[in-house]
C-alpha cells in the first residue's frame, strides 16, 4: 500500500523502536519493542571525522516492500561533539570537497554546517554511503521512510532535502516521507519554508518533539536585520537613505561583528576540520582525490526548525538512576514512551533538583 499523507502513530513507533538501540539505553529505561517483520538490511561503519552512522531496515511482508532510512544521533566521541557544535550557517547550495550540493533551491537558504558536513559524508562516502549502497538494495519505486532522532533527525532532514535536488537520485520512483524525532534546528528561515512547502504540505514530513526536551530549542537563534524578508521597512528606509545613514553604519557593525564572534568561537574546530579535510582527508576526499575546501559561512544565526510539529508533553523528573543525565528527556526510549503512552520511570524534579544543587548537604 503507498505511503499515505498524514502523521500514522505506527509508522512513528516503528521508526523509534528501531533508532533507540543506535543511540543505546539511558537504564532505567526499557529498550522500545523492535517491530514485527523488520530486519536490518545494512549497518554501515562509521563514516569520517563525525563518526557518523545509518541504517537501512526493511519490511519483506507481502504487499509492504518497505525501507527505512535511519541516521544515528550524536555519540560522546570527539568527532560527533564537534558536529553539533559547528553551529554556524553555510549556504544550502554550494561546493564542497570538489563536488556540487544542494538543500534548497532558494539562494537566501541557509544550512547549519556541522549537519551538512555530516550528511554529505554519509551520502557521499564511496564504501558505505548512501548513495553508493542504496541501488543494490532498494528496488526502483520503492517506499523508503527517512528518519533519525537528535543530530540524526538534522542529519535526516538533510539527507531529504538533498534527495529531493538531486539530479541523480540513487533509486528511482522511489516515495520519501519523513520522521524525525527531537530535531535541533537544521538551517534558517528561508530552508525551513522550502522544506515545509515541498514535504510538509503534501503531509510527508513530520517532527516529534518532547515538550521538556532542550535540544530543538538549539542552537540558539539570533535574529538580526539582514535575517528579515525584504521589502521591510528597514530595507526600504536603507533604500532612500532618509536620514538613517548613522544607523545603516551601526547596524552593519553589528552584522559583522556578530560574524565574527561566531567564526572566532569555532575558530579551533574549523581549524581541526580544515586539517582533517586537506591534511588528513576524509576518505570519501582521499578516494576521489579531489579538491577540499570550507563554504563560505553565512553572517547568520536565524536557525529554525521545520516539520510538521507532533507534540508529546513530557512528564517532569530526571534519571532516578542519574540526577546528572541532563539528556533525560531526550533519549530515543523516552520518546518512545510518551509517544506510547508507557509508564515511565521518575523521581520528583525538586528533589532531584535539590540533590544536584547542594549533594553533599545534609538534610536538616
Amino acid at each position: 500500500m503507498p505511503f499515505q499523507p498524514g502523521f500514522e502513530q505506527p509508522e512513528a513507533e516503528a521508526l523509534l523502536a528501531m533508532l533507540a538501540p543506535m543511540e543505546g539505553l539511558a537504564p532505567p529505561l526499557p529498550s522500545p519493542p523492535l517491530p514485527l517483520g523488520w530486519v536490518k538490511s545494512l549497518d554501515s561503519h562509521s563514516l569520517g571525522v563525525f563518526d557518523n552512522k545509518w541504517e537501512l531496515w526493511h519490511d519483506p511482508a507481502p504487499g509492504s516492500g518497505r525501507f527505512a532510512l535511519l541516521v544515528r544521533g550524536t555519540v560522546p566521541k570527539a568527532g560527533s561533539i564537534i558536529d553539533d557544535l559547528l553551529s554556524v550557517m553555510i549556504p544550502a547550495t554550494g561546493k564542497i570537497m570538489g563536488w556540487d550540493y544542494r538543500f534548497a533551491v532558494d539562494t537566501a537558504a541557509g544550512v547549519h554546517l556541522g549537519f551538512a558536513l555530516a550528511s554529505l559524508v554519509i551520502l557521499w562516502d564511496l564504501t558505505d554511503g548512501v548513495l553508493k549502497r542504496l541501488p543494490s538494495l532498494v528496488p526502483p519505486g520503492s517506499e523508503v521512510y527517512i528518519a533519525g532522532h537528535s543530530q540524526g533527525a538534522a542529519i535526516a532532514t538533510l539527507i531529504r532535502s538533498y534527495l529531493a535536488h538531486t539530479t541523480a537520485p540513487p533509486v528511482p520512483d522511489c516515495t520519501y516521507k519523513t520522521y524525525t524525532f527531537a530535531l535541533p534546528k537544521p538551517g534558517n528561515a528561508r530552508y525551513a519554508d522550502e522544506f515545509n512547502a515541498e514535504f510538509v504540505n503534501p503531509g510527508m514530513a513530520y517532527r516529534v518533539t518532547n515538550s521538556l526536551d532542550w535540544v530543538p530549542q538549539s542552537p540558539l537563534t539570533l535574529e538580526s536585520f539582514t535575517d528579515v524578508n525584504t521589502p521591510n521597512p528597514i530595507s526600504v528606509w536603507f533604500t532612500a537613505r532618509l536620514f538613517l545613514e548613522p544607523v545603516h553604519l551601526a547596524i552593519s557593525a553589528l552584522r559583522d561583528a556578530i560574524h565574527l564572534a561566531q567564526v572566532t568561537r569555532h575558530k579551533p574546530q574549523l581549524d581541526h576540520l580544515s586539517q582533517k579535510l586537506n591534511g588528513v582527508p576524509l576518505a570519501t576526499a582521499s578516494a576521489m582525490g579531489l579538491p577540499t575546501d570550507l563554504p563560505q559561512i553565512l553572517p547568520s544565526l536565524d536557525f529554525e526548525s521545520c516539520g510538521s510539529p507532533f507534540t508529546l508533553i513530557g512528564r517532569p523528573g530526571m534519571n532516578p538512576n542519574n540526577p546528572h543525565d541532563f539528556f533525560w528527556q531526550h533519549h530515543a526510549a523516552m520518546y518512545y514512551l510518551l509517544l506510547t503512552g508507557g509508564s515511565i520511570p521518575a523521581v520528583a524534579a525538586v528533589a532531584a533538583a535539590a540533590a544536584i544543587v547542594a549533594p553533599d548537604c545534609e538534610p536538616v
